[in-house]
């Protein structure tokens, strides 16, 4: 099985398990031992579908990084971290930066 199918097939157990935490290492089983290519945000990525730049964001937020440190890292402007944050909010239905880490910090890292 590709690292594509087996990631679609594990976000289908959490799905079906409504994300029990009790079970996880049951979806984590499947995961093949090579897969660097997958990384801590993929999970959350395919759940919400979120874009690369949404994933960027998360990411940073998730480090502890303020929108402010990750606009001046990233050399974007930050009108352009808030559209994606407030995205992020919107596809993850969060209301609060903290709320948003909360949710993803939950899921379990793939690596």
């Amino acid at each position: 099985m590709t690292n594509e199918k087996q990631l679609d097939h594990l976000i289908e157990i959490l799905y079906e398990t409504a994300l029990d935490p009790a079970r996880w290492t049951e979806a984590l089983g499947l995961m093949p031992e090579n897969s660097k290519s997958i990384t801590t945000l993929d999970l959350p990525g395919k759940l919400y579908n979120l874009s690369a730049a949404e994933l960027r964001v998360a990411s940073a937020l998730l480090a502890g990084d303020s929108p402010e440190d990750y606009a001046m890292a990233a050399g974007v402007k930050m009108n352009t971290v808030r559209t994606r944050i407030k995205t992020l909010f919107y596809k993850t239905d969060t209301k609060k930066q903290l709320e948003l880490v909360a949710l993803l910090s939950k899921l379990p890292p793939l690596l």
